[in-house]
Formats: structure tokens, C-alpha cells, sequence
């Protein structure tokens, strides 16, 4: 839990609770796909911004990852985020704040 709420802070610090746990369900969705643990789903070889993870978790953090533990995904099976725009050769869902979310 701890790893999920780290990343989604240097993700998604910005996007509000429901900007981070999109993060968060990404890691989790590529977790199930690719049958690995959270850890080496964010630590992949650039994957996602590790250098940022470290930040005390926010108060929408706390709240984004009560939203996962509940259950909730609304990601569409998003296992991919970009800030730069849809990556060609990816299934583009949607675009929330400044992440652009595919599959």
C-alpha cells in the first residue's frame, strides 16, 4: 500500500484524489496482466517516476487508495499513462488532468 500511495504522489500529486488513484489502478492493472508483485511493476526499468516517490502522502492519496481498496476502477483497463499524449500503438481510453490513459 505503501508503494502505491508513494508513486501516485510522484505521479499524480496534482491530479487530486482522482488523478492518483487512476495511477494507482494502472500499477494494478499491469500488475495482474503482466503476473507480477507492485513492486516490480513500478521499479521496471523506465516505467514510471521513481525518482519523485519519497513525498508524505497527501490527504487525497489517503482518500485515492481507500477508493482502491473499496474496489473501485474506473480505468478501463488502462495499464499505461502518458503526460505527453497517447502513444502510437496503444489503445487510447481517456484523458484525465494531464495524463493521458491507454491500453
Amino acid at each position: 500500500m505503501d508503494l502505491l500511495e508513494s508513486i501516485a504522489m510522484a505521479e499524480a500529486r496534482g491530479e487530486g484524489t482522482l488523478g492518483m488513484a487512476y495511477v494507482m489502478r494502472v500499477v494494478i492493472n499491469r500488475s495482474i496482466k503482466d503476473g507480477k508483485n507492485i513492486k516490480e511493476v513500478i521499479y521496471a526499468p523506465g516505467q514510471f517516476y521513481t525518482e519523485g516517490m519519497g513525498l508524505e502522502p497527501s490527504e487525497d492519496c489517503h482518500e485515492a487508495l481507500a477508493m482502491i481498496m473499496d474496489g473501485w476502477d474506473e480505468s478501463q483497463g488502462a495499464i499505461f499513462f502518458n503526460k505527453y499524449g497517447y502513444r502510437s500503438g496503444r489503445e487510447a481510453l481517456f484523458q484525465y488532468g494531464q495524463h493521458y490513459f491507454s491500453k
